[in-house]
């Protein structure tokens, strides 16, 4: 790839960051939502949060790239890649909701939004890798 082709790249994918920046949420309103179920909160809000750190990903991996700073526009790529696998892995989550009973539908959901293995108290998140695994298998078989 050329200087030109490069540069033209990057201008596509800031082009994409800053339509993803003009469609930001700025709020999740659960009584707009006028259901009983947590479950439309907790997927709103875990799909916001993927958008928003994405946009930001993608913004600064293009600052990074117009300063030819390589190294860590792969690691913000890779970032964007992860938040993409954790994004299909809630659509899955989506398309099965009715395979799960209430309980086990919070604790996926719960997963996605705060899953850490910093606090004992907290869920333990999925792991990147079996999700980023389950997303390349997907697209060898369908794509």
């Amino acid at each position: 790839m050329n200087m030109n082709e490069n540069l033209e790249s990057v201008a596509a994918v800031r082009d994409w960051a800053d339509r993803i920046k003009a469609t930001l949420p700025e709020a999740v309103d659960a009584a707009a939502l006028g259901v009983k179920s947590k479950a439309p909160f907790q997927l709103l809000c875990t799909r916001e949060a993927l958008i928003w750190r994405t946009e930001e990903l993608a913004r600064n991996g293009c600052n990074a790239l117009e300063r030819d700073d390589f190294a860590v526009a792969a690691i913000l790529t890779r970032a964007i890649t992860e938040s993409a696998a954790l994004a299909w892995k809630l659509m899955n989550v989506l398309e099965a909701r009715k395979q799960h009973s209430s309980q086990q539908l919070n604790d996926l959901l719960m997963r996605m939004l705060v899953g850490s293995k910093q606090w004992e108290d907290m869920p333990n998140p999925f792991h990147v890798l079996t999700l980023l695994e389950k997303l390349t298998g997907y697209s060898r078989c369908h794509g």
